[in-house]
Parts: structure tokens; C-alpha cells; sequence
């Protein structure tokens, strides 16, 4: 999942981007998205305290490998 935190001049927003397997067990995609942008919020609190010329901040639980391993065993899967 990724959460793109972004801190306006009057105010922060946050964007979630869920992975799709993520999106399959809705009921425990409710408890992970709460569990998951309370940690993010935490953490943006720390890094703009100590660095304010951030305007942008972008938590993300899965890395560029595992997404392009996810996409090519998705379109395998596909073939088949």
C-alpha cells in the first residue's frame, strides 16, 4: 500500500494506493487501512517536525520489486 501525505498551507491530505490482493479481503482491508494510515500519519508528524520543507511525504509497504514481481506473476497467471 501506498500513502502519499502532502502538508498544503492550511492543511495535510493523504492519498491511499491499496495493492489489489490487498483489496480482496475487505473486511481485513478496513482494519489495515486503519492500522496502516495511523502509522503513516505518526511517522509524516515526525518528519515534518524535524524537516518543514518537506511538502510531500510517500509511505509505501511494498517495494518497486515486489510490484513488478506481483505484475509479472499476475500476467502469468493470465496466460494460462
Amino acid at each position: 500500500m501506498k500513502i502519499i501525505l502532502a502538508q498544503g498551507i492550511n492543511d495535510r491530505t493523504f492519498r491511499i494506493e491499496p495493492e489489489t490482493n490487498e483489496i480482496k479481503n475487505l473486511d481485513g482491508f478496513q482494519d489495515l487501512i486503519k492500522d496502516t494510515v495511523s502509522k503513516a500519519l505518526e511517522a509524516s508528524d515526525l518528519i515534518w517536525e524535524k524537516y518543514p520543507d518537506f511538502k510531500q511525504i510517500t509511505l509505501d509497504t511494498t517495494t518497486d520489486e515486489e510490484r513488478k514481481l506481483m505484475a509479472m506473476a499476475q500476467q502469468s497467471k493470465g496466460k494460462n
